[in-house]
C-alpha cells in the first residue's frame, strides 16, 4: 500500500501542474463545483444552463440560418426590382364605342399589348399611350365591344407580334432602393481586483456573467431587428446609427385582427403572405397570438409533428397557399403578446459590418480590475417588403 502511494501522489501532482498550464476555468467554461468561505457558497454550473432561452430570440436564430450579407459601409443599400404588374382598373365608365380608355396606371402598358376586361370578356389592342390614357382597337379576336363600369379590372394578356415584324418595344423599370444602417451593439462584464483578491467571486461567477452578457447582446439584436427605427444622428462629432427593424419596413401588409382570429383568417393571412416571395413562411407570434391560433383547433389544418429546429420547439402547418413554421416568441409579451410577424426567410438577412467578437480586458492598465466586452456592428437586410406580414390584435376576444 505504501509502495502505491508515491506514484499515486505523483500522478495527482502532475494533473495539478497540467491544470495550471491550461489556465483559469472561466476561460474554458469548465463544469465545476466551487466551495469556499461563506461569500462563495457552493455553485454547480452546467453547460445547458442559459440565462436567455432560445425562444426569446427566434428571429435572430432564423437569421443565423440564412446567408449573411457582408457590407463595408454603415449605410447599406438593398436594390429591388418589382415584377411588372399585369392588372389595373378602368378610371372611367366605357360605352361600347369609345377608343380612348382611361386607366389607373398607364405606365405598365406597351403599344401592341392585348388586354382583357374580364367583367365583359372584351379584348382590346393598345395602339397608342398618352399618360394614363390608352388608344385602343375595340372588340378584337372575335370579342364584342361592350360597355364596362368605372373601376372594372383590366389585365394585360400578351403583346401582338407579327411574323417577320420589328423588335418589341423596350420596357424599363427602375430599381427600388431600400437603405438601412448597421448598429453598434456592446455588452460588458468583469470584476474588480478587490473582489477577486478577497475570493468573493470565483472563475465560475465570471464565466456565468460572460454567458449572461452574450445572452443580453443577442436580445439587444433581437429587439433592434424587430422594432428598430432607421436613423442616423450626429452631434458634436459623435455619430450614432440605428438599424431599422421588421416593424418599420413592413408597410404594405399590415393587418389588425381586432381581437381574435377565426378559421378563415389563417388561410387569409397565408394568402396575403404568399402573394410575393416564396410559399414557405415563418410565423413568429407572441403568447396571446399563439393562444388564439391554438384555440382555432389546429387539427382542422394539415399539421406536421412537433419538431425541434434551431434549438426551439416549432410546429409546422400547411394551407392551400403554402406551408408555415409556427414559433412562439416568449420575448413578445405584455403589450406585444398579441403580435405576429410572418417572415419570408428567403428575403431577410443580417448585414454584417463587424461580426460579434469578444474583446478581453479592455480596461485601462491603471484601473482597478478587469473588464471584457462583446462587440458587434450589424443591421437588418430586408428585401421584397410585400413578402412579409405584420399582424396585430391577436388577443383574446372580449365577450
Amino acid at each position: 500500500m505504501n509502495r502505491l502511494s508515491a506514484p499515486f501522489l505523483a500522478l495527482i501532482a502532475a494533473l495539478g501542474a497540467l491544470l495550471s498550464i491550461l489556465g483559469p476555468a472561466h476561460i474554458k467554461g469548465a463544469i465545476q463545483t466551487n466551495t469556499g468561505n461563506q461569500d462563495r457558497r457552493p455553485l454547480a454550473w452546467r453547460t445547458e444552463i442559459q440565462y436567455l432561452h432560445p425562444s426569446r430570440t427566434p428571429f435572430l436564430r432564423l437569421l443565423s440560418k440564412v446567408k449573411t450579407k457582408p457590407t463595408d459601409d454603415p449605410e447599406f443599400k438593398v436594390f429591388e426590382r418589382d415584377h411588372p404588374a399585369r392588372w389595373t382598373r378602368l378610371n372611367e365608365a366605357l360605352d361600347n364605342s369609345e377608343t380612348g380608355v382611361d386607366v389607373d396606371d398607364g405606365s405598365m402598358f406597351r403599344v401592341d399589348d392585348v388586354v382583357l376586361v374580364p367583367s365583359t370578356g372584351e379584348r382590346m389592342l393598345v395602339t397608342a399611350i398618352s399618360g394614363n390614357t390608352l388608344t385602343v382597337t375595340r372588340g378584337i379576336q372575335g370579342s364584342t365591344a361592350t360597355a364596362a363600369s368605372d373601376n372594372a379590372w383590366v389585365k394585360i394578356l400578351y403583346s401582338k407580334e407579327e411574323e417577320n415584324g420589328l423588335a418589341a418595344e423596350i420596357v424599363t423599370s427602375d430599381y427600388t432602393t431600400v437603405t438601412n444602417f448597421t448598429q453598434i451593439f456592446k455588452r460588458t462584464y468583469g470584476e474588480s481586483r478587490t473582489s477577486k483578491q478577497t475570493k468573493r467571486r470565483g472563475p465560475a461567477n465570471l464565466s456565468e456573467e460572460r454567458r449572461l452578457a452574450m445572452g443580453l447582446i443577442k436580445e439587444d439584436m433581437e429587439q433592434a431587428f424587430l422594432w428598430g427605427k432607421k436613423r442616423e444622428e450626429s452631434s458634436s462629432g459623435s455619430i450614432v446609427r440605428y438599424t431599422g427593424g421588421l416593424d418599420e419596413f413592413i408597410s404594405t401588409n399590415r393587418i389588425d385582427m381586432e381581437g381574435g382570429v377565426g378559421f378563415g383568417d389563417i388561410g387569409y393571412l397565408m394568402n396575403v403572405a404568399t402573394r410575393f416571395g416564396g410559399s414557405s413562411k415563418v410565423w413568429i407570434c407572441g403568447r396571446d397570438a399563439r393562444q388564439q391560433i391554438d384555440a382555432i383547433g389546429l387539427p382542422y389544418l394539415q399539421i406536421k409533428p412537433e419538431q425541434n429546429k434551431m434549438g426551439m420547439s416549432v410546429k409546422g402547418f400547411e394551407t392551400s397557399f403554402g406551408e408555415a413554421m409556427l414559433i412562439t416568441h416568449y420575448g413578445l409579451d405584455n403589450a406585444h403578446a398579441g403580435d405576429l410577424f410572418i417572415v419570408d426567410p428567403e428575403h431577410v438577412a443580417v448585414a454584417e459590418l463587424q461580426a460579434v467578437q469578444h474583446n478581453e480586458n479592455i480596461q485601462e492598465n491603471d484601473r482597478d480590475g478587469v473588464k471584457h466586452e462583446f462587440l458587434a456592428e450589424l443591421g437588418l437586410w430586408l428585401d421584397t417588403e410585400k413578402a412579409h406580414v405584420r399582424v396585430t390584435g391577436l388577443t383574446k376576444k372580449v365577450v
